[in-house]
């Protein structure tokens, strides 16, 4: 380790250090002191929101800052001739950045210990620690990855185009598979990715899980995996790419390649003009994209051949999901949920008789949410209601059943809402006599001369609801 390469490159990024400090103090501690009111800057969730902002930044800041010399041949050419390997270059100006990271964060986190202490009385210190140090660690990660990023482009521009791009397409990817569900599924349409693949679940989340350790450990492993791979591109970098077009597949192509895959599966669907016009458009975006890229015009059959077999897998797996039911996914049921929520609505106003009909539990008797009777049931009538084909246009908003299932796991919650009108009521037969046998029942409320409420028995509720 070059002690005094360390200290003279500490000394030239004073002003760095400086301004990350202040970047800092306006997104972490400076909230605490203008929102006094506000209770969840205590909580390690407030904390999480701000650092996230924090990371964001320090982590695009500090990797060009302290690597800008491989975009410049003249600066590479003074930097690799310094009196050590590439290799030990890399460690030390890495070392270096993981410290301009960590101090300021650290000095910012105890300044807002402080005002805690001072405005609320509480002070936190295990739980700051705690998100310090997942902080670290994802930050770490994501100080690699942009170096990634920065030593396959060639330019600046290049590295701010990519970074930009590769940072925003989790969420596009996470727009386009939610959408590709939607379309002609009941399961998955609901399933809750956001709250597993967002990087604030990770914050919000760790120190309550019980296996937080472990995925800890899990992104530290990745850390040294991405060193050891971000150094190896560092050290075979050619002085000669600096300031060149970028031709890495793994920026433009692969950018473009995904962001062209996640628009077409957010815009294909049933083949209409609306389709052919958007798919026309992101092909149009596609080319120009491409020539961006390349720095020329030039029209690629390879290209083209792509193109259209991307449009084709998707038609392809979309109306496969349809006929299949999703895959085989969609008519499975969960047997091992933390609990179960059941939200049984009938409520219908008869004006000509002056009744009132609703479905609720018999009297003396209750649901237990975490009984296996009651998972079971739940099970029973979902099962029911993806065997049987409902129409999703609910027309008679006057007289409809309407049954919601809220299944919760620790991670995510699967949620379904079926609304049934009175002309499909005949398939709800089986269900009706399944919640007949688990203690629901249907009541009549008259308005005559004296109040009434009557339960009525599993004939009289079919006679009702007309069902045969």
């Amino acid at each position: 380790m070059n002690g005094s390469f360390i200290k003279y490159t500490l000394g030239q990024n004073k002003k760095l250090m400086i301004l990350l400090f202040t970047i800092g103090f306006v997104v972490f501690p400076l909230p605490l002191l203008l929102f006094r009111d506000y209770g969840q800057f205590i909580s390690v969730n407030g904390y999480a929101y701000y650092l996230l902002v924090f990371l964001w930044i320090v982590s695009f800041i500090l990797p060009y800052y302290n690597y800008h010399f491989v975009h410049s041949q003249k600066a590479s050419d003074t930097y690799f001739g310094l009196p050590f390997t590439k290799a030990r270059l890399f460690d030390h100006i890495f070392l270096l950045t993981v410290w301009e990271f960590i101090l300021p964060f650290l000095v910012n986190i105890l300044i807002a210990v402080g005002i805690n202490g001072i405005i609320y009385q509480f002070y936190g210190i295990k739980m700051i620690f705690e998100v310090l140090g997942s902080a670290v660690v994802l930050g770490v990660s994501l100080l690699l990855f942009n170096l990634f990023i920065l030593f396959k482009t060639n330019n600046i521009i290049d590295f701010i185009i990519n970074t930009i791009a590769y940072h925003c397409l989790p969420f596009l990817a996470q727009m386009a598979f939610e959408t590709f569900i939607y379309k002609g599924g009941k399961t998955l349409s609901y399933f809750r990715f956001k709250d597993i693949l967002s990087l604030d679940y990770f914050y919000f989340n760790v120190s309550y899980m019980d296996h937080k350790l472990m995925i800890l450990f899990g992104f530290v492993i990745l850390d040294i995996i991405g060193y050891w791979y971000v150094k190896k591109i560092f050290t075979k970098r050619a002085v000669e790419d600096a300031n060149q077009n970028t031709t890495s597949k793994a920026m433009y192509p692969f950018i473009i390649l995904s962001y062209t895959l996640c628009l077409l599966i957010l815009a294909v669907d049933e083949i209409t003009f609306s389709t052919i016009f958007s798919i026309a458009l992101i092909m149009l975006a596609y080319y120009i994209l491409s020539f961006i890229a390349m720095r020329k015009i030039k029209f690629d059959n390879r290209s083209f051949i792509l193109f259209i077999t991307m449009i084709i897998v998707i038609f392809g797996l979309h109306n496969i999901k349809i006929n299949t039911k999703m895959f085989g996914l969609e008519d499975r049921t969960f047997k091992d949920p933390e609990y179960v929520n059941f939200d049984l609505n009938y409520n219908y106003y008869d004006n000509d008789k002056n009744e009132y009909y609703f479905i609720d539990k018999a009297e003396g008797e209750y649901d237990d949410i975490y009984e296996a009777q009651y998972i079971q049931m739940i099970n029973e009538i979902h099962d029911k209601l993806l065997d049987i084909d409902i129409d999703s246009n609910v027309r008679q908003y006057d007289n409809i059943i309407r049954i919601g299932l809220n299944y919760n796991f620790k991670f995510c919650n699967l949620k379904y809402d079926y609304d049934i009108d009175q002309d499909n009521f005949q398939k709800l037969k089986s269900i009706i006599e399944l919640l007949y046998k688990n203690g629901y029942c249907l009541y009549v409320e008259r308005y005559d001369n004296d109040y009434q409420r009557i339960m009525l028995s599993l004939d009289e509720a079919f006679d009702l609801l007309d069902i045969k």
